[in-house]
């Protein structure tokens, strides 16, 4: 074999790596995007199953949203908070509101504060008002050892932080109602940084 003869062996050989390579990465993403698109379809199944399972009326009474509350299970309180916020009749949806958050401090304060996080994030404004308005309601209800737990340490320290930005008297009383030690000194930064945005005078206490 001469040398041309092996240059274009060579050659050959080369653009047969490159094909079967090319061929395996096709197939990879062929395969990623399959797995992407299974994952689309059982998150859309998952959202439509939890749609289905918290399913209202627009109609609903106050009574039956109340059942519905102590019907659903609290995996489904997510979807079921979600639908109460858009009731249009703001007395109804406050009530029901705080019949939902009621609940859900008491038997899981962990995911409560999971769903506050995403609200926050997405920079909810509307939710997260009507969110705090139930808050107020509700941590008045649990007994000392539930308020005394982490988690709904957690829910306050967000609620003075809510507070803090739009109105630091409140965010002050909460403070010194709940907070000790560094948790208190970490609210009292926040609700110091509100007064100064509002031009108010701040006394720590």
């Amino acid at each position: 074999m001469n040398r041309r003869q092996s240059i274009i062996v060579t050659i050959f050989s080369i653009a047969i790596v490159i094909a079967v390579i090319a061929a395996r990465i096709g197939r990879r993403e062929d395969a990623a995007a399959e797995k992407k698109k299974v994952a689309e379809v059982s998150t859309e199944r998952v959202g439509k199953t939890m749609e289905n399972a918290v399913a209202v009326d627009a109609t609903m009474t106050l009574e039956q949203w109340q059942q519905k509350i102590s019907e659903t299970g609290i995996s489904e309180f997510r979807a079921l908070l979600d639908a109460a916020m858009r009731i249009t009749d703001p007395g109804i949806r406050n009530t029901v509101v705080i019949g939902i958050v009621d609940r859900w401090l008491r038997e899981d304060p962990s995911n409560f504060t999971k769903y506050v996080a995403v609200l926050e994030v997405n920079a909810d404004d509307a939710k997260v008002s009507v969110l705090v308005l139930a808050l107020q309601d509700s941590l008045t209800k649990l007994s000392p050892e539930q308020a005394a737990s982490d988690e709904i340490l957690v829910v306050v320290q967000r609620l003075i932080a809510h507070f803090a930005v739009h109105n630091p008297d409140l965010a002050l009383a909460w403070a010194k109602k709940w907070l000790l030690d560094d948790t208190m000194e970490n609210a009292l930064a926040s609700v110091a940084r509100g007064y100064a945005k509002t031009d108010g005078h701040f006394q720590k206490p």
